[in-house]
């Protein structure tokens, strides 16, 4: 197995709140890929689109380099809206389908098969976007190819287009307050700074009609058209660090309602009755429409992992709700990070002169810290003004562990008048949070991979923060059984409403009721017999999955949840899906090793998604380590080291371990920090040097104390930013490759940015102790520590120039030890004449 070399201590990894450092918590954890050979060798995406429906397999290719037998583990994205209806593997000349069962029993069966040594395979799903895959007994020097089958309905988008979206890398999560060690590590994904080796290929066969001059497109890939009319990468493979972000335009659905069925195999469980998708299209509103108040809330997540990419997507989505918002609407913004932070005290009338603070507000926020939810979800969750529409929009990454705790609370504190919308921002936003919250809260989810996609994101957020067209949807008929979701969600302009139903297989009427703008709205459609094996079997999948969502999110109310889960077990074994008490299970039946022989376990890293920081994650990317010598630190310990090359390159260290842009947001009045002194200004006096302090996982140090130069300035100040020392020292400073065998050297005249040059210690002041230095982590294969050790012997000073003066503290004034010592013989002069009467009564 793949340990770790380097954990961050950061909230990412660790809130905090929490003094553990458990190598078993759940977040971001440092490993190292260099010098590995590829376990996961290939992966390919196999999309086939048709009217709202997308079958996707992902097929991923496991090689042996090994003479042991290897285990692999990997955590697997997958759409959290799919269903997972297919689960198989090849070796060698054998095709091994698996099936569904209960996770204990699934579980029971991969380990029976691997001690019998057979080759097996697991499927377990952690959350409904995020699985963890078990390879066993993979023999020497062989190839396993998997196969995981989805099938998902797609996104109808307001412009006319559909939209398939895949998820290809799980973002490090920050546990929560009161999550338990057990509950993180079920989604702690192992990290790499850098580059896995991964890739992906892809194949989508769009089955639609496109409109006269339109073709496929991808935000997220570029994408060209093979011979046989599918779509691939331009570039042919592709990093596994984003979604996987396919659109195409298509012809508006007509006005009403659209149903497609489908019913299973005779030899299936749930053969007795027939499916259906219904699409229900809403009419066109009309001009002159009553606009109805809105009451807007948003919440905006400003912690560390948000910086970069996700956060500026997030600040022009909000800018241009904000910008819709009429004289009659309100407007209140809270962010949050480690606590909520209000805009203004409470809601206020969107006047122009408000809704320019508000943006301005909005743009002058930044990341820092951790990712405390559940309080700013509390307080969004109030009472709302008569006759208004209280709408709450949550714009988030989602990278927390603790989803059902906050799902529980919208489900409990939601208004009966209040929608809740999440935003889901950057390249792999967590939809296991997004798309549950969404459900729960009646409201849209709604997704925006990076910045260029913010405008397309706020149309559809607009569009489902406006006036509904359909109110109170309602579904009946001597053809209905059932439906999923349970709460049917209002019904927007330009926003088609998609919605699972069990259906009697020998046909009959479905009848659609709501509310509309004129009063009482009603479709009715007929529903033919349908026989065994009929239809597409994604539809059949695809009400499973619905129906599961349903049970879980009565389960996280509370409500009888023995019932639930037995509930939901049945479903995913009748069905056939992976669900949260349902796993996928493939065993051969050849045994192909010897189960006594030496095997080795492997768990496969991730890459940070696209557009992230890895400083925001408590994580540092860089070249392999090297010394600093200064009063303050003594020695750099590094715990490994296996990288092949001995290049160093300053100035890439000099990026990586200067801190990210994440200072706290000042507070209000507080005056602006001095700007950075210009290249060539005089140094500062010479200052007395505070005990340095670990850095605080919550927020960066203020800009007071880490500033950075606004021009063009010395590489060296950057590399030294963390460090307690006086900008005088930064001069001294000098590069060795190892501290312990490299002896002290004169430096150049000049530090030279493009090769290090040999590191320069110097004699600590005797009023002044060498002081050790927080560890920073600064690349895949090593963490930095400092350790205290004896003073070192003054290195010699380069020919023509003045060594470095020390700093002195300044010595306390005389008086104050004469008050000191007056406290001190009146306080004991108090204590014995206590003792003495006491004792003499």
């Amino acid at each position: 197995m793949m340990s770790p070399v380097a954990a961050a201590s950061h909230p990412y990894r660790t809130p905090m709140t929490r003094e553990t450092n458990d190598p078993d918590r759940g977040g971001a954890e440092l490993v190292d890929a260099q010098g590995r050979p590829l376990v996961l060798t290939g992966a390919s995406i196999a999309v086939v689109a048709h009217a709202g429906i997308a079958r996707t397999v992902l097929e991923q290719r496991f090689e042996n380099p090994y003479p042991e037998t290897l285990r692999v583990t990997y955590k697997l994205p997958l759409p959290a809206d799919g269903a997972v209806s297919g689960f198989e593997f090849d070796v060698g000349a054998r095709r091994v389908v698996g099936e569904v069962d209960t996770k204990q029993s699934a579980r029971e069966r991969f380990e029976r098969a691997i001690t019998e040594g057979k080759t097996a395979a697991l499927l377990d799903e952690e959350r409904s976007s995020v699985f963890t895959e078990t390879v066993g007994n993979i023999p020497p020097r062989a190839t396993i190819v998997v196969r995981v089958t989805v099938d998902q309905r797609l996104l109808w988008l307001p412009e006319g287009a559909w939209e398939f979206r895949f998820p290809t890398v799980i973002g490090p999560r920050y546990s929560s307050r009161g999550t338990s060690p057990a509950e993180a590590a079920r989604v702690a994904v192992p990290t790499v700074v850098g580059d896995t080796g991964h890739r992906v290929v892809l194949s989508v066969d769009v089955r639609d009609r496109l409109p006269a001059g339109r073709r496929v497109e991808s935000p997220s890939h570029r994408l060209t058209v093979d011979a046989e009319g599918r779509h691939t990468l331009a570039d042919g493979k592709s990093k596994l660090d984003r979604d996987v972000v396919v659109r195409w335009a298509a012809a508006a659905p007509e006005v009403g309602v659209r149903l497609a069925t489908a019913r299973p195999e005779r030899t299936r469980a749930n053969a007795a009755d027939a499916y259906g998708l219904v699409t229900l299209v809403p009419p066109a509103p009309k001009k002159g429409q009553r606009v109805v108040p809105r009451d807007l809330i948003v919440l905006l997540d400003t912690s560390g992992s948000m910086a970069g990419v996700p956060l500026a997507a997030a600040k022009s989505i909000i800018g241009l709700a904000i910008d819709s918002l009429g004289e009659h609407d309100s407007l209140e913004l809270i962010e949050f990070a480690d606590a909520p932070r209000r805009f203004r005290p409470g809601a206020m009338p969107a006047t122009p002169a408000l809704k320019r603070e508000a943006a301005a507000w909005v743009q002058g926020l930044e990341a820092g810290g951790c990712t405390e939810m559940r309080q700013a979800v509390f307080d969004a969750l109030r009472g709302l003004r008569h006759g208004a529409q209280r709408q709450v929009v949550l714009v988030t990454d989602g990278y927390i562990d603790g989803e059902r705790e906050i799902v529980e609370l919208l489900a409990e504190r939601l208004p009966p008048g209040c929608r809740f919308h999440v935003v889901g921002v950057g390249s792999a936003a967590n939809r296991s949070l997004s798309a549950a919250l969404a459900r729960a809260g009646r409201g849209a989810e709604v997704l925006a991979s990076g910045a260029e996609d913010a405008e397309r994101a706020a149309a559809r957020l607009l569009l489902r923060t406006n006036a509904p067209i359909l109110t109170d949807v309602t579904l009946s008929g001597d053809a209905l059984i059932d439906h999923a979701p349970d709460l049917v969600p209002d019904v927007f302009a330009q926003s088609p409403l998609l919605c699972a139903v069990r259906l009697s297989p020998s046909g009959g009427t479905l009848v659609i009721k709501a509310q509309g703008p004129d009063g009482a709205w009603e479709e009715r459609v007929a529903v033919p017999p349908l026989a065994c094996g009929e239809g597409d079997a994604s539809i059949v999948a695809l009400y499973g999955r619905e129906h599961v969502e349903d049970l879980e999110t009565r389960w996280t109310i509370g409500r009888d949840q023995a019932r639930i889960d037995h509930e939901i077990e049945r479903t995913g074994i009748v069905f056939q899906i992976s669900t949260r008490l349902t796993s996928w299970v493939a065993v051969d039946h050849v045994r192909s090793i010897d189960p006594d022989a030496g095997s080795r376990e492997e768990t496969l890293a991730q890459e940070l998604p696209l557009g992230t920081l890895a400083e925001s994650f408590g994580l540092r990317s860089g070249p392999p380590p090297v010394a600093l010598a200064s009063p303050v630190v003594s020695k750099l310990a590094v715990a490994s080291y296996d990288r092949e090359s001995e290049e160093e390159d300053v100035a890439t260290l000099a990026r990586h371990i200067a801190p990210p842009a994440m200072a706290p947001r000042p507070a209000a009045g507080a005056p602006l920090p001095p700007p950075p002194a210009p290249m060539g200004a005089p140094p500062p006096a010479a200052r007395s040097i505070p005990m340095p302090k670990a850095p605080s996982p919550v927020r960066a140090t203020p800009p007071q104390e880490k500033a950075k130069k606004a021009e063009v300035g010395s590489e060296w100040d950057e590399v030294t930013a963390d460090l307690p020392s006086p900008p005088d020292e930064v001069e001294a400073l000098r590069v060795a490759r190892s501290p312990e065998s490299a002896p002290p050297q004169a430096p150049a005249a000049k530090p030279q940015l493009d090769a290090p040059a040999p590191a320069r210690a110097q004699a600590p002041t005797p009023t002044q102790a060498p002081t050790p230095t927080p560890p920073h982590t600064i690349s895949p294969g090593m963490v930095l520590r400092s350790e205290v050790e004896p003073t070192p012997e003054p290195a010699p000073v380069a020919e023509g120039r003045a060594p470095v003066a020390e700093p002195v503290a300044s010595p306390r004034p005389a008086w104050l030890y004469v008050l000191i010592g007056a406290l001190a013989a009146l306080l004991l002069a108090l204590v014995a004449f206590l003792l003495y009467w006491f004792l003499g009564r």
